[in-house]
């Protein structure tokens, strides 16, 4: 068993959007715990959170002039059929915040030796 921790941020410039003035999109930062099991040799378990902050747009003329916060669950399946041979998904499920979901598939394969 892996017990990790990731945390990020994200900062975005302000920026002119359609000849209006400058707008400032809002920062992102958030934190990401993860336990990883490791069923065999070929095939290991991965679950956690996700917990994300967005900062409010600033700027005229903005919609979003709130801050954002979300929470959502992540699991994972990875299998490796091959010595070089991994695929990895995953699914991101919002659980707190009024977003979507989102499904992903990684293959791996290293090239030359």
């Amino acid at each position: 068993m892996v017990l990790s921790l990731t945390a990020g941020y994200s900062y975005t410039a302000p920026r002119a959007v359609k000849g209006r003035k400058s707008i400032d999109p809002g920062d992102f930062l958030y934190l990401e715990p993860n336990l990883s099991f490791a069923v065999n040799d070929r095939v290991s378990l991965s679950g956690g959170f996700r917990v994300s902050h967005l900062d409010k747009d600033k700027g005229p003329g903005v919609t979003a002039d709130i801050r954002t916060t979300r929470t959502d669950l992540l699991l994972g399946l990875s299998f490796a059929p091959t010595a070089k041979l991994t695929l990895h998904s995953s699914v991101l499920a919002d659980i707190g915040g009024g977003s979507g979901s989102s499904v992903g598939i990684h293959l791996t394969y290293p090239l030359g030796k």
